[in-house]
């Protein structure tokens, strides 16, 4: 293909074929959920000599027993235990104690001061963002990305669907890096509840400039530019907040706050002009506006002299 990212850029023609459980691994089932995956574990399975604890296959002797070693035998066997500072579960001994190095060694950038668990990982900081590194732009929507592997997840979000599931609550996701970082929020508070996954409310097109256009499937509205436009909109379609006095519902528990003082007629608004009181803050900003303009506009003039003189 002459460069990585035109492979990449090619591989991507295939992403019909994944989601693909793979058939001849019997010792554990595999889902391939990439084409680049898929197409590196075929390969695999065409080489001659098989491992004989798991489906592996190699090339030559010598592979296959560095593999035993690494991930069946002695510190490569599986970890029985996990991280007891984090909960984490290692795959190995060996996998487990270079994870406790993380918890242990901080390293820092000397020009933005930012703190990295591994000298790796400060290198990779400062050639992304201190030096000159690689670029490499999407040719769907010109975004620009500064390894292969970050170009790789982001062309996902173009030609896939989101195929990794979390298992404790409704979330998908486009990667597998994207569902481990969520599940450690799970982790970290048990009482994490998720927002709402609007994503099989709208559809996601492509204007003529290129663009990103958003349409809601249940009324075919559209917007363009933030995400959060179309979502703001779809969920006004979901009035799930009930009023416990009434048979009203609502999108927002903010909208039922202000609907409430319909059943319990409290006055908590009250103007700082006068002894008048309200019901809505609404209402009071109104009445300020048509009774006490010119006090509003003297106590506007202090502020302003106040911060000035600060």
């Amino acid at each position: 293909m002459g460069t990585a990212k035109a492979l990449s850029d090619h591989l991507s023609v295939h992403s019909g074929l994944v989601p693909q459980s793979c058939t001849e691994c019997v010792t554990e089932p595999i889902v391939l959920r990439d084409v680049r995956t898929l197409n590196s574990h075929r390969r695999m399975h065409s080489q001659p000599i098989k491992c004989e604890y798991c489906d592996r296959r190699y090339g030559d002797y010598h592979g296959r027993d560095e593999h035993v070693r690494l991930y069946h035998l002695g510190e490569g066997a599986p970890c029985p235990s996990p991280c007891q500072q984090c909960g984490k579960i290692c795959k190995s001994v060996a996998a487990l104690k270079s994870h406790m190095r993380n918890h242990k060694q901080d390293v820092r950038c000397d020009q933005c001061g930012k703190v990295f668990h591994k000298q790796h990982k400060l290198q990779e900081h400062v050639k992304w963002f201190h030096g000159q590194s690689e670029r490499h732009q999407c040719s769907i929507c010109n975004k620009v990305l500064h390894t292969l592997a970050s170009y790789n997840s982001h062309l996902k979000q173009h030609n896939e669907d989101k195929n990794y599931s979390c298992d404790l609550c409704p979330l998908k996701f486009y990667t597998a890096a994207n569902l481990r970082t969520h599940k450690r929020v799970h982790q970290k508070n048990a009482n994490y509840k998720p927002k709402k996954d609007w994503t099989g409310h709208y559809t996601v097109t492509r204007a003529a400039d290129g663009s990103k256009m958003y349409s809601c499937n249940l009324c075919g509205k559209t917007a363009t530019g933030y995400i959060n436009t179309i979502i703001s909109h779809v969920r006004l379609h979901f009035k799930e907040v009930r009023c416990d006095q009434c048979d009203l519902k609502f999108t927002f528990v903010n909208q039922l706050k202000a609907h409430y003082v319909v059943h319990t007629r409290e006055r908590n608004f009250k103007c700082n002009y006068c002894e008048k009181d309200f019901m809505y803050d609404s209402h009071m900003r109104h009445h300020i506006k048509q009774a006490h303009p010119a006090e509003r506009e003297a106590e506007r003039a202090a502020a302003a002299a106040r911060k000035k003189l600060a």
